[in-house]
């Protein structure tokens, strides 16, 4: 059984998801450049880890700086530094909400078979462009 930062998948519980959710669910591949600022992600990993949005917000926050930070040092480290470091922390911090929101949408309909999940990830992968 999964576990996620403490709590277990809401698939495995049984929980069923709303009508509302699966909707946004369905049409997040043709809102991907929106999510980048969207509540979209708040509202997945609150849904599936049943905390509060508050608290699902600072966490996404402390992880995109993370990340940012680590793709930073590393690159300073490296003799880098400058324009081509905040590019990349910004592709990294992006590619995070997208892996991020992937994962949980899977997390979500994984042993739901109304929903096709494969057909979501077709769609999500051409419009993150990692149709390869």
């Amino acid at each position: 059984m999964l576990v996620l930062n403490g709590f277990e998948a809401a698939a495995d519980q049984g929980r069923s998801v709303p009508d509302n959710l699966r909707q946004r669910i369905e049409q997040l591949p043709t809102k991907l450049t929106q999510l980048y600022r969207s509540k979209e992600k708040v509202a997945l990993q609150a849904f599936v880890t049943e905390q509060q949005p508050d608290k699902v917000r600072t966490e996404i926050r402390r992880d995109q700086e993370a990340i940012a930070r680590s793709v930073d040092y590393e690159r300073n480290a490296e003799g880098w530094g400058g324009t081509i470091s905040s590019i990349e922390a910004a592709s990294a911090t992006l590619t995070h909400v997208e892996n991020l929101i992937s994962f949980y949408v899977t997390r979500i309909f994984k042993k739901d078979h109304s929903f096709n999940l494969e057909n979501w990830h077709v769609a999500w992968r051409k419009a993150s462009k990692r149709d390869k």
